[in-house]
């Protein structure tokens, strides 16, 4: 093999792995967010100058636990990857129950449609093929919050499946 071949192939691999390095951080960056940057998380305010807040009084905390209504919510998404989108938010407590349909911006997958029988054809969402109004998420969420603000002592969220998946 010749030199020149020798250096294009480096140079090709070279490229290659740069490429697979950026790919990586890219990912890591969408979950995780920045983690090195010039200046990353500085403000004007020298960091010496932050106060950083003591713990809530465990007192508060389980004072407010124990009579705190149990409000559980769902969720349903457009498959099972990080990027997919909320198609429905659901919550219900003893005596109140929210649900929203939320128009996504992807296509629903087939596995997702299967579990959730929730599809869309053109512009319209359906549920078990009976159509449903939806709402755009930032119009669902809105609704979700003012439902969670009804409430006249702030309910504990409790997530459904939330470990492991939502």
């Amino acid at each position: 093999m010749s030199i020149k071949l020798e250096l294009e192939s480096l140079k090709l691999k070279r490229k290659r792995l740069k490429e697979m390095k950026l790919a990586k951080n890219s990912g890591l960056e969408i979950r995780e967010g920045k983690t090195y940057e010039s200046e990353i998380g500085m403000t004007e305010q020298n960091v010496d100058e932050i106060e950083i807040p003591g713990p809530p009084e465990i007192r508060e905390l389980t004072d407010n636990i124990l009579t705190a209504p149990i409000l559980i919510f769902e969720l349903e998404t457009t498959g099972l990857q990080r990027t997919s989108d909320i198609i429905q938010i659901t919550a219900y407590s003893k005596n109140n129950k929210f649900s929203s349909y939320i128009m996504p911006n992807r296509a629903i997958s087939n596995g997702a449609s299967a579990v959730t029988n929730i599809s869309v054809i053109g512009s319209q969402m359906y549920y078990n093929l009976q159509p449903v109004s939806s709402k755009l998420q930032t119009e669902a969420f809105t609704d979700f919050n003012d439902f969670v603000k009804r409430f006249l002592v702030t309910p504990l969220l409790v997530g459904y499946n939330i470990k492991r998946y939502d």
